[in-house]
């Protein structure tokens, strides 16, 4: 997301003070009310907080329900609700190094 883009960004920020607060609004709103397609369209912070399985649970009743009712509208038919990742990363961790000697793996230069 570019900040620069967001309707509701000033031009300019007055103040170290001002700038917190324009940040803390755009962390909130972030956080908790905008919906991510990446995250099965949640919240981060329901994810965050383990209330996604329990919202999906409760997509999935309405979209059960609407199937049922009228499953002419449904040409793919039935219908299921995403789970988001089981993880999601801005800066993946790194991959596991090669094991070394004490890790059960083979030292550089050991003869195999």
């Amino acid at each position: 997301m570019t900040l620069k883009y967001r309707p509701d960004m000033p031009a300019q920020l007055g103040s170290l003070q001002h700038a917190r607060q324009v940040a803390r609004e755009l962390i909130d709103w972030y956080n908790d009310d905008h919906y991510h397609s990446s995250l099965a369209l949640l919240h981060p912070v329901d994810v965050h907080y383990g209330r996604s399985t329990a919202i999906i649970a409760a997509r999935q009743r309405v979209l059960d329900e609407a199937h049922l009712r009228h499953p002419e509208r449904f040409v793919r038919g039935q219908p299921t609700q995403k789970a988001p990742p089981a993880a999601a990363w801005i800066n993946p961790p790194p991959m596991d190094p090669v094991p070394s000697a004490d890790q059960g793996g083979l030292e550089r230069g050991a003869a195999q």
